[in-house]
């Protein structure tokens, strides 16, 4: 309509039209912009790598910044021409401010969602003998494990805080030891060498965390 139109020849009406079309434009592609969002932040809440759902989205993303572009050009072009943009330009500002306003909600969704995840992979080990793991009240004097959780009494700062994904073993070098905690038998072995414990190797990390989030190893 804008290339193909001479505006000495147009009406009120008509001018008014393409306004509101493209005023309309402008509705469609916010709620295009909110729904790619909303796809984006869903899928990183899942947790789930989906590469071919990634490139898409990545696709759309693209030929949103490319249609944007192509509007401003027009918009321009209609300023050009005299047209009246007081009423689109509110709206565009208007656009701005909520995907502003989005980004920030975002953000702050996204945060929470790291800070859950840490918590949910975050995991603890210590290796010490039992004077040791008595100095930090990791056991008690009679030698009995404590009651260890994320808030508890005893030393936090003595064992190794680490993200399950990146933990496939731990070091141990004692002749011979003891695992305190709780960890089902089959998802872990006793790696030897030298005729001592070397280290105790992970096999099935879901599985070796999922009765407790720290382990404790007793050096003898």
């Amino acid at each position: 309509d804008v290339n193909s139109a001479d505006t000495s020849e147009m009406t009120p009406d008509m001018k008014a039209q393409i306004e509101n079309d493209l005023s309309s434009i402008y509705d469609l592609m916010q709620e295009n912009e909110q729904a790619l969002s909303a796809l984006r932040q869903q899928l990183k809440a899942s947790g789930i790598k989906n590469k071919q759902l990634e490139e898409t989205l990545a696709l759309y993303e693209e030929q949103m910044k490319q249609k944007d572009e192509e509007i401003s050009t027009l918009k321009q072009k209609l300023e050009e021409m005299n047209f009246n943009m007081e009423k689109l330009n509110e709206k565009i500002d208007q656009m701005a401010s909520n995907l502003d306003s989005m980004a920030n909600v975002q953000q702050q969704q996204s945060q929470v969602i790291n800070q859950q995840d840490k918590a949910l992979h975050t995991v603890y080990y210590v290796v010490g003998t039992k004077d040791e793991l008595k100095s930090h009240n990791i056991v008690s004097k009679s030698g009995i494990l404590s009651k260890l959780s994320v808030d508890g009494n005893f030393d936090k700062s003595y064992f190794t805080e680490i993200d399950n994904r990146n933990l496939s073993e731990i070091p141990v070098h004692s002749k011979k030891i003891q695992i305190l905690t709780t960890h089902p038998s089959g998802s872990y072995t006793e790696v030897e060498t030298d005729g001592e414990v070397a280290k105790i190797k992970i096999t099935d990390k879901e599985k070796f965390w999922s009765l407790s989030k720290f382990c404790v190893i007793l050096a003898k």
